[in-house]
């Protein structure tokens, strides 16, 4: 059941919350992510939105500044390359949980 769940449109989900700058939903759906990851043992992949999660969850708390260079800043970019990571990641998994998903359905 947890390679069903493991899909595209998983990562696909956060884009629209990406872009609005939702990061509060965008966390919640790296830990969604990195709970699937889990199941199926892509460890790789759990640590990418596991790191996705919890920036996303500080950019959401942090409070909004201006000035340039500050933690805001950081924290942006430290969340945009988690995203990236994890997308590479789930790339990376994507071919083996096909081919488990279509084993299973000859076995079925």
């Amino acid at each position: 059941m947890a390679l069903t769940r493991f899909d595209k449109a998983g990562f696909a989900r956060i884009r629209e919350p990406w872009e609005a700058r939702d990061y509060k939903r965008v966390g919640q759906l790296a830990h969604a992510l990195k709970g699937t990851c889990s199941y199926i043992a892509a460890k790789q992949a759990q640590r990418a939105a596991l790191r996705l999660e919890q920036g996303a969850k500080a950019l959401a708390n942090s409070a909004p500044s201006s000035a340039e260079g500050s933690d805001n800043s950081y924290l942006a970019q430290e969340v945009t390359a988690a995203l990236h990571d994890l997308q590479v990641e789930l790339q990376e998994v994507m071919p083996a949980v096909t081919r488990a998903l279509a084993d299973l359905a000859v076995l079925s």
